[in-house]
């Protein structure tokens, strides 16, 4: 746990990925599409593909909480037009539903605020 969070560690849900991600909006958590850049919570192909939860924290964007949800996928190939092949991921409706999650910091989604606050917050 990084010295500015208050909480960190895993996560499971009795449900699949699709009631995790129902009852984290339920809770008043968001999905914002620029997490799919944030390379500190990478999807792994084959295994799982990770979706990002945000709380909006206060005025200032303070004391977000962060959960990721770790959606099961396998790879399956289809052909192209062009004689080739892509690969495409498909969720499996597996449960548990299993993440991670870490409190107290910024939502830099949320507002510039936020942004700022959630710089010296990354750990390269």
């Amino acid at each position: 746990m990084r010295h500015h969070q208050t909480a960190a560690g895993s996560w499971s849900f009795n449900g699949n990925a699709y009631e995790a991600r129902d009852a984290l909006k339920k809770a008043g958590y968001f999905h914002y599409t620029l997490d799919a850049l944030n390379f500190f919570h990478p999807s792994v192909d084959n295994e799982y593909a990770a979706v990002d939860y945000r709380s909006p924290g206060d005025k200032d964007s303070n004391h977000s909480g962060h959960f990721t949800i770790h959606v099961p996928i396998t790879n399956s190939y289809q052909p192209t037009p062009d004689g080739g092949f892509m690969t495409v991921r498909i969720p499996k409706g597996t449960v548990p539903t299993v993440g991670d999650v870490h409190f107290n910091e910024h939502n830099a989604w949320q507002s510039i605020r936020g942004t700022i606050g959630h710089l010296p917050e990354i750990r390269f």
